[in-house]
């Protein structure tokens, strides 16, 4: 994990590659646009309703989406060549409430929460006033509630499907909120910061993406070697089944110590007992994940290494921006290369698992570097953190040619600042057809709160949503997935 919690170190140039990323992404959508307008006969509004999670007797969270289509093509969206503003009613258990809805320019799918009581119905109400760029626009949308019925994800080639056998791309956030919640399991029995973090959760599932990695730290869930906290068991089991309602999957990382905070009797151990207590970790849980569909992956551990020689800390190196990201799986080598090493800790991890979990895929978060298929017996599929560096963009690149093997790959962490938009798009493009999926990362804010900033830091996470939530999610023309 490389999350950035301090922007100081941000080049002004950042300010240029926005304006001109802005100005780029305008006459590309104005030539599509034009190129589209010949074909248009008339535009479609479409409209879904999805019940999240329980507020109150009868009382949920509803998401409801907008998108348009053109007559030609009913089943993919469209990304908006202008701003459409419509108006209508739906029922909100026997009662009539308006709404209004902007859709933006530029955008594909429209997501808004409400909190509404069930049933919930849109009939036929939404109308638009006069015509759309020119062109007549259809509004009979007939839509009632629908919860998420999410299904477990399994390995489909070098790709993944649900269980119906539809194919499923894992297009995520690594999940931090700096500003309140730097990371989750430390605030997360405190009734607000609890619901801080359900919001941002909601969040990132209006924001279009399907998985949120997240960060579990071995000191909040281990008591003593032996004994696991049953109380943040129990919280981690809550979550799951919040993630359920929600329709969002969980990327479930274990086993961090980014802040050092682990206690005397972990820090001083040796590596049989450290393994069998991080083993015993692993057990606790898979038994509060309970199997559950919305539990996309068990990532082992992040960033791990083996060092040549020994060494006196499992926590090697500086900090970065305050945390430390990376752990050694032994401090006395033997002998063992990193890959004898890793391979045998991978082997008494997943083997604890599997104890009381024998679907949810098991992977690693590697470090993008070297050759990392070569777990992959042991693993369901293959895990790498690639920050793509300005002018240096080939060696991500050949990275993952390297790395593509009869299992998929999937790109656990990315994105700025240390590659321009432009960069990025092009290390995305160019592997998505040999990777299974990408994962950046959210700060817990969305597009619409980064606006109201005037820093540099808003204005690249701003413009980054955008496209990577938007223009490259593989999901921005499908309502619901």
């Amino acid at each position: 994990m490389r999350t950035i919690t301090s922007f100081a170190l941000l080049s002004l140039c950042f300010l240029f590659a926005i304006s001109s990323c802005k100005k780029e992404q305008i006459n590309r959508q104005q030539q599509n646009n034009n190129k589209r307008a010949t074909d248009v006969g008339a535009y479609v509004v479409h409209a879904s309703v999805r019940k999240l999670d329980s507020v109150g007797p009868k009382s949920y969270n509803y998401e409801l989406s907008f998108w348009v289509t053109t007559d030609a093509d009913t089943v993919n969206a469209l990304q908006l060549p202008g701003n459409l503003l419509i108006n209508g009613e739906l029922k909100n258990g026997g009662k009539v409430m308006p709404v209004s809805i902007q859709l933006k320019l530029g955008s594909f799918i429209t997501r808004k929460l409400y909190k509404l009581t069930s049933p919930v119905i849109i009939k036929g109400s939404f109308s638009v006033p006069g015509s759309y760029q020119g062109k007549s626009i259809k509004s009979d949308v007939v839509a009632m509630e629908k919860p998420y019925n999410l299904k477990k994800i399994h390995v489909q080639g070098t790709g993944f499907a649900d269980e119906d056998g539809k194919p499923f791309i894992p297009w995520g956030m690594n999940y931090t909120n700096p500003d309140q919640i730097p990371l989750m399991d430390d605030v997360w029995f405190d009734n607000a910061k609890w619901e801080i973090i359900k919001q941002d959760f909601r969040e990132m599932k209006l924001m279009g993406f399907n998985v949120v990695r997240i960060h579990l730290q071995f000191h909040h869930f281990m008591t003593y070697h032996n004994q696991p906290n049953i109380q943040a068991l129990t919280r981690l089991r809550e979550l799951v089944k919040f993630c359920e309602s929600i329709g969002i999957y969980l990327d479930i990382t274990g086993l961090c110590s980014y802040f050092k905070q682990d206690p005397d009797w972990y820090v001083n151990t040796g590596e049989r007992d450290r393994w069998n207590t991080q083993a015993l970790f692993w057990r606790g849980v898979a038994t509060a994940a309970e199997g559950s569909p919305a539990v996309f992956a068990f990532n082992l551990i992040n960033e791990p290494i083996t060092p040549s020689t020994n060494v006196s800390e499992w926590i090697p190196g500086e900090d970065f921006g305050g945390y430390w990201f990376v752990q050694h799986l032994t401090r006395q080598p033997a002998g063992r290369g990193w890959e004898t090493v890793t391979r045998q800790w991978i082997t008494q991890m997943k083997t604890a698992i599997r104890l009381h979990d024998d679907k949810t895929l098991i992977t690693v978060g590697f470090i993008g570097l070297g050759v990392i298929s070569k777990f992959n017996d042991l693993l369901d599929y293959n895990s790498a953190h690639i920050y793509p560096e300005s002018g240096k963009i080939n060696e991500a690149i050949n990275f993952v040619n390297n790395n593509v093997s009869s299992k998929p790959l999937v790109i656990e962490e990315t994105g700025p600042p240390s590659a321009s938009f432009n960069e990025l798009r092009t290390f995305i493009n160019t592997t998505r057809p040999k990777t299974a999926g990408f994962i950046s990362h959210y700060f817990g804010k969305t597009i619409e709160q980064l606006e109201q900033e005037n820093t540099i830091s808003a204005a690249i996470w701003r413009e980054w949503y955008k496209i990577f939530g938007g223009e490259l999610n593989p999901y921005n023309s499908k309502p619901v997935y």
